[in-house]
C-alpha cells in the first residue's frame, strides 16, 4: 500500500510540474530575440550567469525553466516548445533524444555525487555505509522527478545497501535544491546530492564518497528539434560547452574536456 501511494505521489508530483511548466510558458515572451532554455535545478547558479553573458555578447535573452531533469523531460514531452535542454546527466538527454527531440548536443562539465551533512556533521557520516546506521535521518532525491534522485539510488543499490538505506528516508526531494537546503536546516543528518550544490552554502558541508563506490555522471546539453531558432538555441549550446566550462569549474564543478 504504501509503495502505491509513494508511486502516486511521484505521478502527481510530475503532473502538477508539467502543468507548472505549461502555464509557465504563457508568461514568457516568444520574442525572436530570446530563447528558452529547460535546466536541470541543480545547475541555476552557473547557467543563471552564463545566461547574463550570452545576452551581453549576443543580445539574446535567456529565459530559464528551472525544475528536476525528468519533470523537464515531462513538460518537452507535453508541450514540444522551448530551444535548448540541459539536464543533470546524460541518461536524460539520451531519452530525449531517442524520442527524436534533440538536435545537436555536447558534453559541459563533470557531476561528482557526494554525501551532505549538516555544517559540523553531528552523526559522524564519513561514507555510505553510515547512511544505514538507525540513528541517521536520510534525505533523497524523488528517483521520479531529479537526477541525483535517480542516480542516488543506483548508488546505493550498486553498494548492496538500498534497502537498508531506505527505512532511514524520512523524505524524497522533487530538486537537488531542496535536499541542500533542509540538511542546512538540520531537517535531515544526511542526503546524496551533487558536490557543485554545496557552493556557498554555509550551514552544510560534505563527505566524499569513494571513487570505486560512487557513479561519476557528465552534464549534457542539447538544442531542441522543434526549436522556432534553431540558430541561436545552437549558438547558446556551443556558447555553454566552450566558454560556459570555465564559469561551471567557478561553481565547484569539474569542466568536461572533448
Amino acid at each position: 500500500m504504501k509503495q502505491y501511494q509513494k508511486a502516486i505521489s511521484v505521478i502527481v508530483i510530475v503532473a502538477i510540474a508539467t502543468i507548472s511548466g505549461i502555464a509557465y510558458w504563457n508568461q514568457v515572451s516568444e520574442s525572436q530575440e530570446s530563447i528558452m532554455v529547460y535546466s536541470g535545478a541543480g545547475l541555476r547558479k552557473p547557467m543563471d550567469e552564463i545566461g547574463a553573458v550570452f545576452e551581453n555578447e549576443y543580445g539574446i535573452q535567456v529565459n530559464y525553466n528551472y525544475a528536476g531533469s525528468n519533470t523537464l523531460l515531462s513538460q518537452i514531452q507535453t508541450v514540444e516548445r522551448g530551444d535548448v535542454y540541459m539536464p543533470g546527466a546524460t541518461y536524460y538527454i539520451e531519452t530525449a533524444d531517442n524520442k527524436g527531440f534533440i538536435d545537436e548536443k555536447k558534453l559541459v562539465a563533470y557531476h561528482t555525487p557526494v554525501i551532505a551533512v549538516p555544517k559540523g556533521n553531528p552523526e559522524n557520516i564519513d561514507g555510505l555505509k553510515d547512511l544505514t546506521e538507525n540513528s541517521v535521518k536520510v534525505i533523497m532525491g524523488d528517483p521520479g522527478a531529479c537526477a541525483i534522485g535517480r542516480l542516488g539510488y543506483k548508488i546505493l543499490e550498486m553498494n548492496g545497501i538500498k534497502e537498508e538505506v531506505e527505512k532511514n528516508v524520512v523524505t524524497k526531494a522533487a530538486t537537488v535544491n531542496e535536499i541542500v537546503m533542509m540538511i542546512a536546516q538540520s531537517q535531515a543528518d544526511a542526503g546524496i546530492i551533487w558536490r557543485a550544490n554545496i557552493y556557498g552554502v554555509k550551514k552544510a558541508e560534505i563527505e566524499n564518497i569513494a571513487e570505486e563506490n560512487n557513479k561519476i555522471k557528465k552534464i549534457p546539453i542539447g538544442s531542441l528539434s522543434f526549436s522556432q531558432k534553431s540558430e541561436k538555441a545552437e549558438k547558446f549550446v556551443e556558447f555553454v560547452s566552450v566558454k560556459g566550462k570555465e564559469v561551471f569549474e567557478n561553481y565547484g564543478f569539474l569542466s568536461y574536456e572533448n
